[in-house]
């Protein structure tokens, strides 16, 4: 059965208050003051009241779980993606070699695969997080980064052991930084200032995730209020203001912890500790 719109639940809960209300002055004008209408309406109410409530909090959890397959939904598209785009490149370079060499330009055959091999090397980013999954969502955000102008660097220094079910928060988490990372940082006039710095690390006891991005100095950042559901920067409406709320969230369902710092008023970063015995 389709459920009714929270507008029009809202709606028929404030004319049953109405009603209930209305009700209580009748009565009080036809036999006088009556303490049972009285404890009617007020326990109606709060009855009203919590209804409320809990229809509110199925909405944003159901919100939140929408948003979080939107993610699922689009990592597998990246993953689609990736790999179409880069066995097209390889095929398109393989077709140039071959029509150089079977021309006969051997200097022009030579002078591509040193270009091509120079250009592999400066943009090759090696990431090994422990999950094939996670790889390859790292390694199309940079190709995402990279082809919108923003310099992107990005050090692993850990292989992580995650369960099917971790992997999915981890894709979660990495995934909403590193998009308000970008969009962040697209926001910045001068191309050469858009950098963004992605670490990860461990210890004996957390992997820890820190990433750090310039950000235009006219946009106005809340600190306090970074993570809360539904505030955002920007002043479109749908989903914005959901990314980092869903981070701080599963964050706190790992036992984990999560600071923002903003430096020299121009760099926004965020640390995640993770305690690695929940993350298997």
């Amino acid at each position: 059965m389709r459920k009714a719109p929270i507008s029009m639940t809202l709606y028929f809960s404030g004319l049953t208050i109405a009603i209930i209300a209305l009700i209580y002055l009748l009565t009080e004008l036809i036999e006088g003051p009556n303490i049972w209408a009285l404890r009617t309406m007020v326990v109606l109410s709060i009855a009203n009241f919590t209804f409320l409530m809990v229809r509110f909090k199925k909405v944003s959890t159901t919100q939140e779980k929408t948003q979080l397959e939107l993610q699922k939904l689009s990592h597998i598209s990246d993953e689609i993606i990736y790999y179409r785009q880069h066995r097209h490149d390889i095929k398109n370079h393989l077709i140039v070699m071959y029509e150089l060499a079977n021309s006969g330009k051997v200097e022009s055959l030579i002078d591509y695969a040193k270009n091509l091999i120079d250009k592999t090397t400066h943009a090759f980013v090696e990431c090994q997080t422990g999950s094939n999954e996670l790889d390859v969502l790292l390694y199309s955000k940079i190709d995402i980064a990279r082809e919108t102008g923003i310099d992107i660097q990005i050090d692993l220094d850990c292989t992580l052991q995650l369960s099917p079910k971790r992997t999915i928060d981890l894709i979660s988490i990495f995934s909403n930084i590193i998009d308000n990372a970008i969009e962040a940082t697209l926001a910045i006039e001068v191309a050469s200032e858009r950098t963004i710095q992605i670490s990860l690390t461990e210890d004996p006891i957390n992997a820890t995730i820190v990433i750090t991005n310039s950000f235009s100095p006219r946009k106005l950042i809340e600190p306090d209020r970074v993570f809360e559901k539904g505030y955002s920067t920007k002043m479109e409406s749908g989903n914005q203001g959901l990314g980092l709320s869903i981070v701080s969230r599963i964050v706190k369902s790992l036992e984990g912890d999560i600071h923002l710092e903003i430096f020299n008023g121009i760099f926004f970063q965020l640390k995640i500790n993770l305690p690695k015995h929940n993350l298997s």
